[in-house]
C-alpha cells in the first residue's frame, strides 16, 4: 500500500550501478500538486522519473511498482491484445479497461488504485 514520506517512510535503496550512490527498485510516486511519476528514489535524498529527469518538487507518497502487482486483484496481463489507451470504468471506477473497453484489471474497491495502475499504464 501507499507509503506517506511525512510518516517518515522513505523507499529502500539497496540497487547499485552507473550512478552516485544507491537507489530504490521502481516506483510510482505523487508530487503536491498532484502528478504521479514512476521513476526511483537515490539515497542521497533525490526523486527520479523513468526518463531520468529529476523531480524538484515535494514528493507525498510512493508506491512500489511491484506491490501493485501484489494487490488482491483480478488481472488479464497486458499484452498485444489489449489497445491502448487505458481508461478507468466509469461505473464503479475500480476496473482499467482498453480503448475497445476489455477489462484489462478490476481492484476490490475504489480506492484509487484503477487510476494511478490506468495512468502507469498510460505512460
Amino acid at each position: 500500500m501507499w507509503k506517506y514520506l511525512k510518516n517518515g517512510q522513505i523507499p529502500f535503496c539497496s540497487n547499485e550501478g552507473d550512478w552516485d550512490g544507491k537507489r530504490s527498485e521502481q516506483l510510482l510516486f505523487q508530487d503536491i500538486n498532484g502528478n504521479y511519476h514512476v521513476g526511483e528514489y537515490y539515497d542521497f535524498g533525490s526523486w527520479y522519473n523513468s526518463y531520468d529527469y529529476e523531480i524538484y518538487c515535494d514528493i507525498l507518497r510512493f508506491i512500489e511498482i511491484s506491490a501493485i502487482d501484489d494487490l488482491n486483484v483480478t488481472v488479464n496481463r497486458y499484452s498485444e491484445e489489449y489497445t491502448p489507451p487505458f481508461r478507468v470504468g466509469k461505473k464503479q471506477k475500480r476496473a482499467v479497461l482498453d480503448s475497445k473497453g476489455s477489462l484489462v484489471i478490476l481492484f476490490p474497491r475504489d480506492n484509487g488504485q484503477a487510476e494511478l495502475y490506468c495512468k502507469y499504464l498510460n505512460n
